[in-house]
């Protein structure tokens, strides 16, 4: 149904350009697109050779430093729950997490696999609040706020304190994050920026018919707030 989409998007002649996000493994759209030569640009590179340009963002430094500044309050204990595995974002992201916490040397136990919804992040912290008290974290590094906003409402809900018996780290500094109690400590990346430039690339692209060169973004980056707080124990 996607390809079919793109598909009269071109032979209706209602658009010269397409922004590509959420790039999947293997990802089937670039030669689609290709063959219908319909000029495109990529968030982020791919896993295979692309037709395309690309704009790029380090969204791993961010989600490496979070990791880092909840082993500097004492987590010893840290759980990831992130999109679906079928985004190369998704895997890059959990691979970031779990490198970073075994630089530590930290084991990575606890992986739930989401949606990126605020549903979904709610059913993840009640699985993750089901584990044996042994075995549940004391930190929780979201892959984005929503999921974390609705985490941090499930385990109110369960009774679990916000900061004081679990912190939270989200993904994206959406606008309702510093607006939540606790304010919600996550990493910032620029949307804005993402958008403009992605536009300003495929305008070249189907201004110019040559491929630009790809587009490299500032890097994600942490905002403390109050949302993740010293471990007060049983974070080993």
């Amino acid at each position: 149904s996607e390809q079919e989409a793109y598909r009269k998007l071109r032979t209706q002649g209602r658009v010269d350009g397409v922004v590509l996000t959420d790039v999947r493994h293997h990802d089937t759209r670039l030669d689609f697109l290709a063959d219908l030569a319909l000029p495109a640009v990529t968030l982020n590179r791919t896993d295979d050779a692309s037709p395309f340009p690309a704009v790029t963002l380090d969204d791993e430094r961010g989600t490496r430093d979070a990791v880092d500044h909840l082993v500097g309050l004492g987590h010893h204990r840290i759980a990831y729950v992130g999109g679906p595995e079928i985004y190369l974002h998704s895997t890059r992201r959990r691979l970031a997490w779990r490198s970073a916490l075994e630089a530590h040397g930290l084991v990575p136990r606890v992986v739930v696999e989401a949606d990126f919804s605020a549903s979904s992040g709610a059913r993840a912290m009640r699985e993750v609040l089901a584990l044996p008290r042994h075995q549940q974290p004391t930190a929780i590094l979201y892959a984005n706020d929503a999921m974390a906003i609705a985490g941090m409402a499930a385990a109110r809900q369960a009774g679990v304190r916000v900061s004081e018996d679990l912190s939270i780290v989200g993904f994206d500094d959406a606008e309702l994050s510093s607006h939540v109690n606790p304010p919600l400590t996550t990493i910032r990346s620029d949307s804005y920026l993402w958008g403009r430039t992605a536009a300003e690339v495929l305008l070249q692209y189907v201004q110019t018919g040559i491929k630009p060169a790809e587009r490299t973004l500032p890097p994600a980056e942490l905002v403390l707030r109050k949302s993740a707080a010293p471990c007060l124990g049983g974070g080993s």
